[in-house]
């Protein structure tokens, strides 16, 4: 793969560009879907191709092939340089990044996924079903997915970067329909991990059922403003849509995003700290440098409640004068976004789970939320429906509840944060443990 992106970089110089970027990577992906407790699809796919970027008379242009033959990549070249001559000079960017050393990151590669094939996959799938479905008579529906993926990135310049690393991961999530007297619930449960062996798929299965078993006695509530202790699932889909978003560059610099002019402030309760760390061994979005080539390393993004630095890529940083953070994100069809890695959210007051919820005189516990995705990162504000909820009286978790929403701002909502629980889980592109929050509108 390397040859094919110097290849393409030596016709981008010979047909004019004054910088040229070539960045490949191969995949190959199986899954496992389960429907009506049955297998319902099996995929396994292959992909492979290059992105090249160029710098044509002051223009940045880019085009990318899944068609690695010499024909094709002569054709991507002199397409990127016709986007370049259509777009027109560029007045923010500079150069591509310059090749420096990059850190060693470990455990983001390991034979034992590579080496799961989709026969085993599918064996385990079906175990899933027949577990659950003999946990409890009133388990009616399962379904779910294993995913499996291992692939290679590579990036090269014609400032004489040439880098790439190896990386594979693996996913699974069951869910869980029950019925009883009339009445039905859900429940689920979800794990990622870079070693496939490190998933438990028969506690997946027994967790998800008794989630969904908990669900059929809900109750409703009356609204008002109480506590609410959010569990990890929950923090991860609220932050996805809200803060990880808010804080990268491009939506600051094009005052997208809630967190504009807050360098430097305070913009959340003084225990909370959030690191944004590439090179965590395990994590889900580590990596030795980002989608640029730009080394990775830790980053402190929240210090004391105090935001203390935005998400860069090359060409925001250039913007502003100072140099990436290394969080250009993108695949080989795609120009480089800005995104974050493994966002570490902790604080100074932790505490056990437990602990968490002896504090709550009247409150909720809300293990996942569904409408994130419909937030205003301009302005923070968010209304979400509660997925899985538990009210919790006098320290004691009483029942669970249904049709209940979340609302507020998630600046007030930081601000309000008491403290953090020990029950931390890796989920996406976040680290984090339970938020025992106070003064929350809850409406039912």
């Amino acid at each position: 793969m390397m040859d094919v992106l110097n290849k393409a970089i030596k016709l981008g110089l010979k047909y004019g560009a004054s910088q040229v970027e070539a960045y490949g990577s191969s995949s190959l992906n199986r899954i496992v879907e389960i429907e009506g407790n049955d297998i319902k699809t099996v995929r396994e796919r292959m992909s492979r191709g290059i992105g090249i970027r160029l710098i044509y008379s002051g223009g940045i242009g880019f085009a990318y092939t899944e068609n690695l033959s010499e024909e094709s990549i002569d054709y991507t070249v002199k397409k990127a340089i016709s986007v370049a001559k259509i777009r027109g000079p560029d007045p923010y960017f500079k150069s591509f990044p310059e090749p420096k050393p990059i850190p060693r990151v470990e455990g983001i590669y390991f034979n034992s996924t590579v080496e799961f094939e989709l026969d085993e996959a599918i064996k385990v799938a079906r175990n899933m079903v027949e577990k659950a479905l003999e946990e409890d008579p009133r388990v009616k529906s399962v379904a779910g997915n294993i995913s499996l993926s291992a692939g290679e990135v590579y990036i090269a310049n014609s400032l004489g970067m040439e880098f790439n690393y190896r990386s594979a991961s693996a996913s699974a999530s069951v869910f869980i329909v029950s019925k009883d007297k009339g009445l039905s619930a859900s429940g689920f449960e979800l794990k990622h991990e870079r070693d496939v062996r490190k998933i438990d798929f028969d506690s997946l299965c027994r967790k998800a059922v008794k989630r969904s078993i908990d669900q059929l006695n809900s109750k409703r509530i009356t609204g008002g403003r109480m506590w609410v202790v959010l569990n990890p699932i929950a923090v991860m889909l609220l932050f996805s849509n809200t803060f990880n978003s808010a804080v990268t560059a491009d939506n600051v610099q094009e005052k997208r995003s809630f967190l504009v002019n807050k360098l430097e402030k305070e913009i959340a309760f003084r225990g909370l700290n959030i690191i944004d760390d590439p090179l965590m061994p395990e994590g889900i979005n580590s990596r030795p440098f980002d989608a640029e080539g730009v080394a990775s390393r830790r980053l402190t993004v929240v210090e004391n409640g105090i935001l203390k630095s935005y998400l860069y890529d090359t060409y925001r940083a250039q913007r502003e004068g100072i140099e990436s953070t290394g969080h250009a994100s993108r695949g080989y069809s795609s120009e480089p976004s800005i995104s974050p890695s493994n966002l570490i959210i902790n604080s100074t007051y932790e505490k056990s789970y437990e602990d968490l919820i002896s504090e709550v005189d009247r409150g909720l516990i809300i293990r996942w939320i569904i409408g994130a995705h419909t937030a205003n990162i301009i302005t923070g504000e968010f209304s979400v429906a509660v997925g899985e909820g538990y009210y919790v009286e006098n320290g004691e978790i009483k029942y669970s509840v249904r049709q209940a929403m979340l609302g507020g701002n998630i600046l007030d909502l930081l601000a309000k944060i008491v403290a953090l629980g020990r029950d931390r889980e890796k989920i996406g592109n976040l680290v984090t443990g339970s938020m025992l929050i106070r003064d929350q509108v809850i409406s039912a």
